[in-house]
């Protein structure tokens, strides 16, 4: 579901909202970058190839202060977003 599909959708009808909402966490559930996988990527050589040396070492460095930080998801927008949103619903936890 697109987002403004469901910004017209929850407009003024209660029901639909709900099943909009559903709909919508549904769809984003599972989607946040679980902070492990982000340090195992980190890690790997596509990171590097992609980020180079030092881009590499720092997602490295950032994913390993939000994990002692006690966050389960990555840092980026997206995910950052993502979980915001499944936690508000009750459907992930921020923080272990």
């Amino acid at each position: 579901m697109h987002p403004q599909a469901w910004l017209d959708t929850i407009k003024g009808n209660s029901e639909a909202a709900d099943i909009a909402t559903e709909t919508l966490l549904d769809i984003i559930e599972g989607r946040p970058t679980l902070i492990d996988e982000v340090l195992a990527f980190a890690q790997s050589p596509e990171a590097e190839e992609l980020f180079g040396k030092e881009g590499a070492q720092g997602l490295l460095q950032r994913t390993r202060e939000r994990k002692e930080q006690g966050f389960n998801y990555c840092g980026c927008e997206a995910c950052t977003a993502a979980s915001e949103i499944l936690a508000k619903f009750g459907r992930a936890e921020l923080l272990k």
